[in-house]
């Protein structure tokens, strides 16, 4: 039997957990505290990850974890700063715990999408399957398995098998409409019909893209910085001997 490696969506879970051992306390009147006892946090994270390898039938997982910085606000200053939601309490030792007693992978300037992305995608860094465990949309973007929690009337994962022609289509169809959650507004006037209805069948997305921009008086460079906070990394977007992005390039 092939061996099988689950590649978790570090942030999602180690937030869920570290969220779920908070308690607010009121101790007289109008006074109230909010603590955390992370034993809780441990529990549950290590129970989620083993209850997902079982149910993906994995041998192993790594955690895939942000850095703390970000390419993106490189290209996009403005990105994610609508978000506005705290860090749960004592989170950085969560983290810390994590990355002592689980396979962990966190590379400089990237999300843990972009690390989901090259780890699933690249061909030889990781032996046998992959399945990305995430219920982030934005791993529509990325070719492979992928399971987002999903069941099917047995309780059986559903996992799906996202190809590289769909895997692309949803990152043209997130340019053109941004993503309000991660702060990157895409082309003004155009929704998700609007999307599915230029880019249907046609042989060169980035030129109905530009058009699209066009008419909404954008140029090309505005629809190039969209389009590479859009793209969630593959391998073939991180230089992992440089540790760098590759930048997305539509003429390459």
């Amino acid at each position: 039997m092939k061996k099988c490696t689950l590649l978790v969506d570090g942030d999602i879970e180690a937030h869920k957990a570290a969220f779920s051992s908070e308690t607010e306390v009121n101790w007289y009147d109008d006074v109230w505290t909010l603590h955390t006892n992370l034993a809780i946090a441990k529990e549950n994270f290590k129970s989620s990850v083993r209850c997902a390898m079982k149910d993906t039938e994995s041998d192993t997982a790594i955690i895939c974890l942000t850095s703390h910085d970000n390419f993106r606000y490189s290209v996009l200053p403005a990105y994610k700063s609508n978000r506005k939601s705290r860090k749960p309490l004592g989170y950085p030792a969560f983290i810390g715990w994590i990355k002592e007693n689980f396979q962990t992978c966190q590379k400089p300037s990237l999300e843990a999408d972009d690390v989901l992305g090259i780890l699933s995608t690249h061909p030889t860094l990781i032996e046998g399957e992959r399945i990305v465990w995430s219920v982030d949309k934005d791993l529509k973007g990325i070719p492979g398995r992928l399971w987002r929690g999903e069941r099917d009337a047995s309780g059986a994962a559903v996992i799906q098998e996202v190809t590289e022609k769909e895997a692309d289509r949803w990152f043209f169809t997130q340019i053109l409409t941004g993503d309000a959650t991660d702060g990157y507004s895409g082309c003004p006037g155009v929704g998700p019909v609007k999307a599915a209805k230029l880019l249907e069948g046609v042989a060169n997305p980035w030129r109905v893209i530009v058009s699209a921009y066009s008419a909404a008086g954008l140029d090309e460079a505005s629809a190039l910085q969209q389009a590479r906070v859009a793209r969630i990394c593959r391998y073939t977007d991180y230089n992992l001997e440089k540790n760098e992005v590759i930048l997305w390039n539509p003429r390459k």
